[in-house]
């Protein structure tokens, strides 16, 4: 069972009675029942950021004339997402850390029965700061690391010292026996000219493990295919997955292989708005209009995200071309399913 495995390997099975529990829960309602049932949920808490990444997914989300999310809110869509079975609840943005009630919001999703993580660039990430993470229970610390090479990684953030406070908030988390690792977009660029064996050899001195994030056509990227898998990329992540500190989400949903958005995975965007993934631009809903629930079974119930999908789905080129292309350039996103080509129909006449 994948995700038994990925978590044991990071640790978390050990003195968490509850999740366990929950865990069995889940699978009793998989396997038994053949019900569906919410593995991962991605909350962000906002977009304000410190970086200006060349790579950034979420820059077109941000929407001045909307208000993010507040902390009475949050706290609601944790409790609907733990009702669903969710175990891993991430927070996102942006910058997760730039939100003045993240630790408020870590305890209210009841560490103890909930693998809790945050996405950061690393840049707020003190000793201080890493303590009251973990004193709030946060289970891991994700950190965006782009490049092996310090000034690879520093021009791509606009951050001139980010590479050092990235190493200094690794060194620090394991100093406090905080769990961390590394998040890195793995792009055709360095997957050919070798730059991965960099990263490899980096992670092996810092003992870490790397979580390798499929590049995706969204946000800045968005007419960027020259950063797309070939074929060759595609036999190299694969050979890339058998070594014992590489992961990818493919690998973590319950009992199947392959990119779970939709269907145990979800995105919800600082304003509310629930997305198949955070890199697939597809509002299905409102949490602040319909119960989560009820939008998250008008996705899985679509014909496009009722299955698994062999590669993650936002960098597959023929459903780029299928489902994201037909978009368009739009300044502000995600855009309503119900104003999607091909979703428009299934929405207005709730054909699931």
């Amino acid at each position: 069972m994948n995700f038994i495995k990925r978590i044991r390997q990071l640790g978390f099975l050990f003195n968490r009675s509850l999740l366990i529990i929950r865990l069995l829960k889940n699978y009793f309602k998989l396997i038994v029942l053949k019900k569906k049932v919410l593995r991962n949920v991605e909350i962000a808490l906002g977009y304000n950021c410190q970086c200006n990444c060349s790579h950034c997914y979420a820059y077109k989300f941000y929407n001045s004339a909307k208000k993010v999310l507040n902390t009475k809110q949050v706290k609601k869509i944790i409790d609907e997402c733990l009702n669903l079975g969710a175990i891993h609840i991430n927070f996102t943005g942006g910058e997760p850390l730039l939100r003045k009630d993240i630790y408020e919001l870590i305890k209210y999703a009841k560490p103890y029965k909930t693998i809790i993580s945050i996405d950061t660039n690393g840049i707020l990430l003190t000793e201080r700061k890493i303590k009251k993470l973990k004193e709030a229970g946060l289970s891991l610390i994700l950190i965006s690391l782009d490049s092996p090479i310090a000034e690879e990684h520093n021009k791509n953030r606009g951050i001139k010292d980010s590479f050092e406070k990235v190493l200094n908030a690794i060194k620090y988390s394991k100093k406090n026996n905080m769990k961390v690792m590394i998040n890195t977009v793995l792009t055709h660029e360095m997957m050919s000219n070798g730059r991965v064996w960099d990263l490899i050899k980096l992670a092996k001195k810092l003992d870490l493990i790397i979580s390798i994030v499929t590049p995706c056509a969204v946000g800045k990227w968005l007419d960027k295919n020259d950063v797309l898998w070939d074929n060759d990329d595609l036999k190299l992540f694969k050979k890339l997955l058998k070594y014992p500190f590489i992961r990818n989400d493919l690998e973590s949903n319950y009992l199947k292989l392959g990119c779970g958005a939709g269907i145990e995975k979800i995105g919800i965007t600082a304003y509310g708005d629930v997305l198949p993934c955070p890199v697939i631009p597809i509002s299905f809903g409102n949490v602040m209009k319909e119960p989560l629930g009820t939008i998250w079974k008008r996705i899985y119930k679509t014909q496009t995200f009722n299955n698994m999908y062999p590669m993650c789905r936002g960098g597959e080129k023929k459903f780029i071309n299928k489902f994201i292309k037909p978009i368009g350039d739009k300044d502000k996103m995600p855009i309503s399913a119900n104003k999607h080509n091909i979703f428009r129909k299934m929405v207005s006449n709730n054909e699931f």
